[in-house]
């Protein structure tokens, strides 16, 4: 499943299997999805981090990049915190387009995990569908997910510009 509709969420929102992330973020503004969460979120839902959580840090990252992912066991470590075990379904949602979320979405497929969905809409539909927002932190019980092997679905410079040789396609998914 790759989306899930605001209604839907709402049916499941007392599912006990369910994990709603939070993962709101502003380049411009590293702080600013935190308070944005601290101010109201999906009840339940747990706040994930894109700079601490969801990347490893950028100057040490083989790869370099803005946000170079980070290793597989600090990533399982964190879904760790968060509670979610290989049973848990994930639904991610972020406050601009679902890019963030799709982050989460991703490296959560990624690991093997297929019980993941990104929230139609995000935290914007959730609001103006009228749903309840909450602003306490959920107590969480931590688990200890287990640790995938590597990455999927990563490749390389070289491998991008085999592909192109080959006639692949590279498309640019970031904003304008």
């Amino acid at each position: 499943m790759a989306l899930i509709s605001v209604a839907e969420l709402a049916e499941r929102i007392d599912d006990p299997e369910l994990v709603v992330c939070d993962v709101r973020f502003h380049l411009a503004d590293h702080d600013q999805g935190r308070r944005e969460y601290d101010a109201g979120h999906i009840p339940g839902a747990r706040f994930v981090d894109l700079h601490t959580e969801l990347a490893a840090d950028a100057d040490t990252a083989p790869g370099g990049g803005r946000h170079p992912l980070p290793p597989v066991d600090d990533f399982a470590a964190v879904l760790g915190r968060l509670g979610i075990e290989p049973g848990s379904m994930v639904v991610a949602y972020d406050g601009a387009g679902g890019a963030t979320a799709s982050r989460l979405w991703w490296m959560v497929r990624s690991i093997g995990h297929g019980r993941v969905a990104v929230l139609d809409g995000g935290f914007p539909a959730w609001v103006a569908a009228g749903h309840e927002v909450a602003s306490d932190v959920p107590d969480v019980t931590p688990t200890e997910y287990p640790v995938a092997t590597d990455w999927t679905g990563v490749v390389d410079a070289d491998a991008v510009a085999q592909s192109i040789e080959f006639g692949g396609t590279v498309v640019d998914a970031r904003a304008p």
